[in-house]
Parts: structure tokens; sequence; C-alpha cells
């Protein structure tokens, strides 16, 4: 459903129903997307990966070791995302949530555990100063994505600036 939603993007109402727009013109299940898709199912049967769904305080980290690695997606401070607001099943993301997770973070690190955290900087004028001054200790990769056919609404691309970027430890 996915791949031919708007944008291939999730989107969920308060009763944490799918509900998604059909992505005419913007998204489609093409030839690309279904090698990547075989890809990445043949990938992770043949290596031990453990996905889990739930709340990142929830989850229990105490017997991850040195070889494993963290990767964390969260909502980001300082976008309007619909996930961001505590409606359609998600707690929302405030910062104290952004602390917590960075705390996380921050433990995982002291214990020689490898992370990936992907967030903004900057996102259409506002400053996650609180990413920003802790990301100092750790590597800041930016990444050159740009999301203009997701913003289409957007009448002055100019202000639509986003400053993406991977941490890693």
């Amino acid at each position: 459903m996915i791949c031919f939603s708007f944008n291939n993007q999730a989107r969920f109402n308060n009763k944490q129903e799918y509900n998604q727009a059909f992505g005419r013109n913007r998204s489609d299940f093409n030839n690309k997307i279904r090698s990547n898709l075989v890809n990445f199912t043949t990938t992770i049967k043949n290596k031990n990966i453990k996905f889990i769904s739930n709340d990142y305080i929830n989850v229990d980290l105490k017997k991850l070791t040195k070889d494993d690695f963290v990767y964390c997606d969260p909502p980001y401070l300082i976008t309007s995302c619909n996930y961001n607001d505590g409606k359609r099943g998600f707690k929302g993301w405030n910062e104290t949530e952004e602390y917590r997770l960075l705390n996380l973070l921050d433990n995982l690190h002291s214990r020689g555990i490898k992370f990936g955290l992907s967030n903004v900087l900057e996102n259409k004028g506002k400053s996650n100063d609180i990413l920003k001054e802790w990301s100092k200790q750790y590597n800041v990769n930016y990444l050159n994505n740009t999301y203009g056919n997701c913003n289409h609404q957007t009448k002055d691309k100019s202000k639509d600036t986003t400053i993406e970027v991977l941490i890693t430890n």
C-alpha cells in the first residue's frame, strides 16, 4: 500500500487505521522498488537481524554488546509531522523525549555500542539547538537530500531548507 500512497508515506488516523491518500503521479510500484524489496528481504533473511516495534524506552538494551548496532529515526523535534502531535496512536514528541533518547544514546556509547541517529538540525527556519549541542561529541554526517516534491503545498521553496543528518558514534 505504501508504494501506491502519496509520496510513499504511511499515515494513520486517530483510530490507528491506515489512511494515506493515493499517490497518483507521485508514487508507484516499479522494477526498481521491486528489486530493492527483494534484495532487502534476502539480506535480512541471511543475517541475524532483529526488528523491534516498541517505544524506545520499553526496549531492553541490557543484552547488547559491542557487536550490535542501534539505529534510531525518531520524530524530529522541530518538524510538524502527524506523529509528533501525540495523536493517531503515537505518544508525541517533545523536548523531554528528545533528551531521553539522547541520554539513551550516550549510555549506549559509554558501553561501546555503535549507534546511528537520523534527524534534522534545521527545518523551515527552526533550529534544534538541543541536538546541535549534543551532536558536537559525535560524527555528524550531512545528508544531501531534497524533499521539494514532498512539500508540494509550500509556496516559498527558498524557506523550505532542511539540514538532515545521520549522527554516529
